[in-house]
């Protein structure tokens, strides 16, 4: 495979001669940096999946993965690994991903988190049922370290301002009023969503957000016509937990700081195509205004009164 900018990989186990499958299989990706034994936990997940008709290709960050970690499916045919030799992060890894994918069916799945034993079964039926659509989601369950269920007030505001299915049991969304209905909360978890390669055609995660890169990735594939689809079932297991990606630059306060960016960009785009009510919500941002609230008392309880003050005014920026 050839390298793309971002350092030398070499590859292990990837059959780059099989054609692909259509939607018969799909490719689950697994970006990995650290924590083998969350990883482990993921693969459990992976093996006991009703439908075996997958790959999984891991994307190793790490420079050290165990293959230990990966249980059963280390040697396992339908497993290969990509190792980059420097770190590429979120998004590169994303698109090198699905790029290095050879089913067109393909999901990113976060190296911390697991898949109820039916996703790949619902999900595929979702995609081959919904053919027209680039993108499928379904609801997460949210656990922590020890996979303990929990709930934050994040969560639960974007469980209430979520889509509700049509009477099929599927949930659609297009257009300006997909747009306008994901603003509200953006209440699609990244790692639930699986590709159709072949009708997403050049779009890509853009690379230069850290961890924004998801939210601006939607809206514009929605403004490009695209069609997203979702279950309103439980199907995939996140994890909350102190040394995730999300936990890290939500400490720093980097997440607050460019998910504003990404809003303030798409506003002012609207605007510019006269799409106003959509171009006001996404200057209101009701979900990122609740994010930065929430993580602002933390931080005056936990006596943090720099940062907290700095995200105050974030919160009340109309900028």
């Amino acid at each position: 495979m050839p390298n793309k900018p971002g350092g030398p990989t070499s590859t292990s186990g990837l059959n780059k001669s099989r054609p692909a499958p259509g939607n018969d299989e799909i490719t689950l990706i697994v970006p990995f940096l650290r924590n083998h034994d969350l990883l482990t936990k993921l693969v459990k997940s992976i093996e006991i999946q009703t439908d075996k008709s997958w790959q999984l290709l891991i994307m190793d960050d790490s420079g050290s993965l165990d293959p230990r970690s990966l249980g059963g499916l280390f040697g396992d045919t339908r497993t290969s690994i990509i190792h980059n030799t420097s770190v590429h992060g979120i998004p590169r890894n994303w698109n090198r991903g699905i790029d290095a994918a050879t089913t067109n069916l393909v999901a990113i799945i976060h190296a911390d988190d697991e898949l109820e034993p039916t996703f790949v079964t619902e999900m595929k039926m979702l995609m081959n049922m919904e053919n027209k659509a680039s993108v499928g989601f379904c609801r997460a369950r949210i656990v922590n370290e020890q996979s303990h269920e929990i709930r934050t007030l994040v969560d639960s505001f974007k469980y209430l301002v979520r889509k509700r299915p049509d009477k099929d049991g599927v949930v659609r969304l297009e257009g300006m009023a997909g747009v306008r209905r994901l603003l509200w909360g953006d209440w699609i978890y990244c790692p639930t969503m699986v590709f159709n390669k072949a009708l997403l055609h050049d779009i890509r995660f853009p690379e230069e957000w850290r961890f924004a890169t998801d939210y601006a990735f939607l809206f514009e594939l929605l403004q490009s016509g695209h069609r997203l689809v979702g279950l309103d079932s439980t199907l995939y297991v996140y994890r909350r937990h102190k040394q995730s990606t999300t936990e890290t630059l939500s400490r720093d306060l980097s997440r607050y700081f460019e998910e504003h960016l990404v809003l303030q960009q798409l506003s002012e785009k609207l605007a510019l195509k006269g799409e106003r009510r959509s171009s006001i919500l996404a200057r209101v941002r009701p979900v990122h205004r609740v994010q930065v609230l929430s993580r602002t008392a933390i931080l005056f309880i936990l006596g943090s009164r720099r940062d907290a003050l700095r995200l105050l005014s974030l919160a009340f920026s109309c900028d």
